[in-house]
Protein backbone atom coordinates (compact mmCIF):
# COMPACT_ATOMS: atom_id res chain seq x y z
CA UNK A 1 0.00 0.00 0.00
CA UNK A 2 1.46 3.23 -0.58
CA UNK A 3 1.84 5.59 1.72
CA UNK A 4 -0.14 8.92 1.32
CA UNK A 5 1.47 12.42 1.20
CA UNK A 6 1.51 14.01 4.44
CA UNK A 7 -0.57 17.06 4.20
CA UNK A 8 0.81 20.85 5.43
CA UNK A 9 -1.51 20.72 7.86
CA UNK A 10 -0.68 17.80 9.56
CA UNK A 11 3.15 18.58 9.17
CA UNK A 12 2.34 22.17 10.99
CA UNK A 13 0.53 20.32 13.83
CA UNK A 14 2.74 17.89 14.54
CA UNK A 15 5.48 20.47 14.67
CA UNK A 16 3.12 22.15 16.96
CA UNK A 17 2.64 19.49 18.84
CA UNK A 18 6.75 18.95 19.42
CA UNK A 19 7.50 22.90 20.23
CA UNK A 20 5.24 22.56 22.81
CA UNK A 21 5.88 19.34 24.06
CA UNK A 22 9.60 20.55 24.53
CA UNK A 23 8.51 24.35 25.52
CA UNK A 24 6.59 22.03 28.46
CA UNK A 25 9.99 20.19 29.46
CA UNK A 26 12.00 23.62 29.49
CA UNK A 27 9.25 25.22 31.48
CA UNK A 28 9.51 21.65 34.19
CA UNK A 29 13.18 22.36 34.03
CA UNK A 30 13.26 26.02 34.95
CA UNK A 31 10.88 25.65 37.56
CA UNK A 32 12.81 22.72 39.67
CA UNK A 33 15.45 24.88 39.43
CA UNK A 34 14.10 28.06 40.56
CA UNK A 35 13.08 25.88 43.61
CA UNK A 36 16.09 24.27 44.21
CA UNK A 37 17.93 27.60 44.28
CA UNK A 38 15.43 28.94 46.82
CA UNK A 39 15.88 25.78 48.78
CA UNK A 40 19.23 26.25 48.82
CA UNK A 41 19.00 30.04 49.75
CA UNK A 42 16.45 29.44 52.64
CA UNK A 43 18.69 26.94 53.83
CA UNK A 44 21.73 29.42 54.19
CA UNK A 45 19.85 32.04 55.48
CA UNK A 46 18.71 29.26 57.79
CA UNK A 47 21.94 28.17 59.03
CA UNK A 48 22.90 32.22 59.17
CA UNK A 49 20.59 32.52 61.53
CA UNK A 50 20.72 29.59 63.60
CA UNK A 51 24.96 30.58 63.88
CA UNK A 52 24.00 33.82 64.95
CA UNK A 53 21.36 32.37 67.58
CA UNK A 54 23.95 29.90 69.17
CA UNK A 55 26.68 32.48 68.66
CA UNK A 56 24.26 35.54 70.59
CA UNK A 57 23.72 32.18 73.56
CA UNK A 58 27.25 31.64 73.87
CA UNK A 59 27.65 35.39 74.14
CA UNK A 60 25.45 35.76 76.91
CA UNK A 61 26.52 32.55 78.93
CA UNK A 62 30.13 34.68 78.66
CA UNK A 63 28.20 37.83 79.96
CA UNK A 64 26.70 36.42 82.61
CA UNK A 65 29.97 34.61 83.80
CA UNK A 66 32.14 37.41 83.57
CA UNK A 67 29.76 39.69 85.22
CA UNK A 68 29.53 37.54 88.03
CA UNK A 69 33.30 37.16 88.28
CA UNK A 70 33.42 41.25 88.09
CA UNK A 71 31.50 41.35 91.07
CA UNK A 72 33.03 39.06 93.11
CA UNK A 73 36.55 40.89 92.71
CA UNK A 74 35.30 44.39 92.15
CA UNK A 75 35.12 45.15 95.95
CA UNK A 76 39.29 44.71 95.79
CA UNK A 77 39.33 47.38 92.99
CA UNK A 78 37.79 50.13 95.54
CA UNK A 79 40.03 52.91 95.19
CA UNK A 80 41.62 51.89 91.79
CA UNK A 81 41.05 54.32 88.89
CA UNK A 82 37.58 53.74 87.56
CA UNK A 83 38.60 53.70 84.43
CA UNK A 84 40.50 50.03 85.17
CA UNK A 85 37.07 48.75 84.18
CA UNK A 86 38.28 49.98 80.44
CA UNK A 87 41.23 48.14 80.54
CA UNK A 88 40.44 44.89 81.79
CA UNK A 89 39.49 41.94 79.02
CA UNK A 90 36.99 40.98 81.17
CA UNK A 91 35.47 44.57 81.62
CA UNK A 92 36.10 45.17 77.76
CA UNK A 93 33.93 42.01 77.47
CA UNK A 94 30.93 43.01 79.70
CA UNK A 95 31.12 46.56 78.02
CA UNK A 96 31.07 45.60 74.48
CA UNK A 97 28.28 43.14 75.39
CA UNK A 98 26.25 45.83 77.50
CA UNK A 99 27.11 48.84 75.08
CA UNK A 100 27.17 47.60 71.60
CA UNK A 101 28.55 50.27 69.52
CA UNK A 102 28.64 53.04 72.32
CA UNK A 103 31.84 50.99 73.86
CA UNK A 104 33.94 53.45 72.00
CA UNK A 105 32.02 56.56 73.88
CA UNK A 106 31.72 54.80 77.05
CA UNK A 107 35.37 54.25 76.91
CA UNK A 108 36.07 57.92 75.84
CA UNK A 109 34.44 59.10 78.54
CA UNK A 110 36.63 57.28 81.02
CA UNK A 111 39.78 59.56 79.90
CA UNK A 112 39.75 60.99 83.56
CA UNK A 113 38.54 58.68 86.25
CA UNK A 114 38.11 59.23 89.78
CA UNK A 115 38.93 55.77 92.44
CA UNK A 116 35.86 53.49 92.57
CA UNK A 117 34.04 54.22 95.62
CA UNK A 118 31.41 52.42 97.87
CA UNK A 119 28.23 54.00 97.80
CA UNK A 120 26.14 52.00 100.32
CA UNK A 121 26.78 48.30 99.31
CA UNK A 122 27.04 49.18 95.60
CA UNK A 123 30.49 49.96 94.06
CA UNK A 124 30.61 53.17 91.71
CA UNK A 125 32.91 54.59 89.22
CA UNK A 126 32.82 57.73 87.59
CA UNK A 127 35.30 59.25 84.71
CA UNK A 128 34.69 62.06 82.23
CA UNK A 129 36.68 62.78 78.61
CA UNK A 130 39.33 65.28 79.49
CA UNK A 131 38.46 67.90 77.37
CA UNK A 132 35.38 68.33 78.07
CA UNK A 133 33.77 66.92 81.12
CA UNK A 134 30.31 68.59 79.91
CA UNK A 135 30.11 66.99 77.07
CA UNK A 136 30.38 63.49 77.54
CA UNK A 137 30.65 61.56 81.27
CA UNK A 138 29.88 57.98 82.11
CA UNK A 139 29.67 55.88 85.25
CA UNK A 140 29.17 52.22 86.50
CA UNK A 141 27.68 50.61 89.50
CA UNK A 142 28.32 47.10 90.44
CA UNK A 143 26.41 45.45 92.93
CA UNK A 144 28.73 42.59 94.33
CA UNK A 145 25.77 41.20 96.35
CA UNK A 146 23.98 39.91 92.93
CA UNK A 147 25.96 40.49 90.33
CA UNK A 148 24.37 43.35 88.89
CA UNK A 149 26.38 46.43 86.46
CA UNK A 150 24.67 49.28 85.28
CA UNK A 151 26.25 51.30 82.88
CA UNK A 152 25.40 55.40 82.45
CA UNK A 153 26.84 57.12 79.58
CA UNK A 154 26.30 61.47 78.66
CA UNK A 155 26.93 62.34 75.63
CA UNK A 156 26.25 65.61 73.65
CA UNK A 157 24.19 66.24 76.55
CA UNK A 158 22.10 62.82 76.60
CA UNK A 159 21.84 60.46 79.53
CA UNK A 160 21.32 56.57 78.63
CA UNK A 161 21.52 53.91 81.22
CA UNK A 162 22.46 50.42 80.49
CA UNK A 163 21.38 47.01 82.05
CA UNK A 164 18.22 48.24 83.66
CA UNK A 165 15.21 46.13 83.80
CA UNK A 166 12.12 47.38 82.80
CA UNK A 167 10.35 49.06 85.33
CA UNK A 168 13.36 49.15 87.73
CA UNK A 169 14.52 52.17 89.13
CA UNK A 170 18.35 53.24 89.03
CA UNK A 171 20.48 52.79 91.11
CA UNK A 172 21.01 54.48 94.30
CA UNK A 173 24.92 54.82 93.64
CA UNK A 174 23.94 56.97 90.37
CA UNK A 175 22.92 60.30 92.65
CA UNK A 176 27.17 60.31 94.01
CA UNK A 177 27.31 60.68 90.16
CA UNK A 178 27.28 64.44 88.64
CA UNK A 179 25.39 63.20 85.29
CA UNK A 180 22.09 62.48 87.41
CA UNK A 181 20.75 64.45 90.03
CA UNK A 182 18.25 62.23 92.06
CA UNK A 183 17.93 58.48 91.66
CA UNK A 184 14.83 56.30 91.00
CA UNK A 185 13.65 59.24 88.57
CA UNK A 186 13.72 58.17 84.68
Amino acid sequence: MPKQPISIAVKIKKLVMNFTKWLLYALIILVLAYASFKVWEYKGEYEKENAAKILAKEQEIEFNDLRKNLATYAPLLVGSPSSILTTRANGKFILAYMLGADVEAFQNAFENSVPIVYVGSQLLGIGCKKSDCEESSAAFVIEPANGKVYLALRKSGELTFYGLEDSKTIPLAFEKWQGFKKAGVQ
